[in-house]
């Protein structure tokens, strides 16, 4: 890496173009000098081979090739150029188990969708100011996952240290120049007005993500028995939708689809009751998107909120009274 932000050049790696395309435009307003672009991990693979970026910011879920695989074939593959490249993960999860998946998969920062200009600026500034040593190690290999050094259990620490076959310091030649220049109030205002400005017609996106989370649910349906493959296949749609909704201005959208997506992560299984719930969820979503409500909902969109985390605060006491009496009669027979 080089000590000019202008020279830095970071490989953007995203299936739904328009969201590439603005990406590329609020890198570029923080002073980005070169933005590569790729859309599905098998592409992106092949232009980080090619092209050698000094940072790679790529989605999780794509099509053909997702970016967590692509980041084990940066991380683990023989024809990987540079192991320890930087690796932003964007995504609409945030569950702890889906940071904590990432992480121990070698990402080295992680970027929640709906994200802000001040979001990308702090992953960018926290991989060039803080640059972690990289750990080759058994069933592992990517930055170092410690923040800073276990000093309260020096045990555990030299465990870690004894596991590790080879640490590789983390390069500092950009922490001064290129990090003041991120964190310009004046650069990252510029690239938030990319994504206050933008004009994107969600339309066509969402309409997509919502036939295919349509088509999800007739397959939970069809089943006698729906089980995690059937879950996943919803959750990934609900993902989606979350996390491009309220970049193009469809906060309530967004919202909803949130409500929806904590809800549906903190499951194992589904049932026809939680079925149900996506039903009349997926419905509303097509409403919304049908009569174009952009914004926060105002009153309607208050109460489609609070009527949605009362459906699935509902569910969630239900299934634990069951659980408990399951358990109760188990230890009685």
């Amino acid at each position: 890496m080089s000590l000019d932000i202008k020279s830095l050049h970071i490989l953007v790696v995203e299936d739904i173009i328009p969201m590439q395309d603005l990406t590329v435009r609020l890198l570029k307003a923080l002073g980005i000098g070169r933005v590569s672009v790729a859309a599905n991990g098998e592409d992106g693979y092949r232009a980080y081979c090619d092209q050698e970026p000094d940072i790679v910011l790529t989605d999780w879920k794509m099509p053909v090739s997702d970016g967590m695989k692509m980041l084990t074939q940066i991380r683990r593959g023989e024809t990987s150029p540079n192991r320890t490249i930087p690796v932003i993960m964007m995504t609409g999860f945030s569950s702890k188990d889906r940071i904590s998946e990432a992480r121990d998969s070698g990402v080295t920062e992680f970027l929640v969708k709906p994200f802000s200009a001040q979001d990308v600026t702090k992953r960018l500034a926290a991989i060039i100011k803080n640059p972690r040593d990289f750990i080759v190690a058994p069933g592992y290999v990517g930055p170092d996952r410690r923040r800073r050094r276990d000093e309260d259990h020096p045990e555990e620490e030299e465990r870690r240290e004894k596991d590790t076959v080879r640490r590789i310091p983390g390069e500092q030649c950009l922490q001064k120049e290129a990090a003041a220049a991120l964190l310009n109030p004046i650069s990252i205002e510029r690239s938030q007005s990319v994504i206050d400005n933008d004009k994107t017609d969600f339309i066509p996106i969402v309409t997509r993500f919502l036939e295919q989370l349509a088509e999800a649910v007739e397959a939970a349906k069809s089943k006698d028995d729906p089980g995690r493959r059937e879950l996943r296949d919803i959750i990934d749609e609900v993902m989606q939708i979350k996390a491009n909704a309220k970049i193009f201005k469809y906060d309530l959208v967004g919202d909803l689809a949130g409500i929806m997506l904590d809800f549906l992560e903190e499951l194992n299984e589904i049932d026809e009751f939680v079925i149900q719930i996506i039903d009349a969820h997926q419905k509303t979503l097509s409403h919304l998107v049908q009569n174009r409500m952009e914004g926060n909902g105002g009153d309607i969109g208050k109460v489609l909120r609070e009527e949605l985390t009362g459906a699935c605060k509902r569910y969630m006491r239900t299934r634990a009274q069951d659980s408990k009496e399951r358990f109760r009669q188990a230890r009685e027979q």
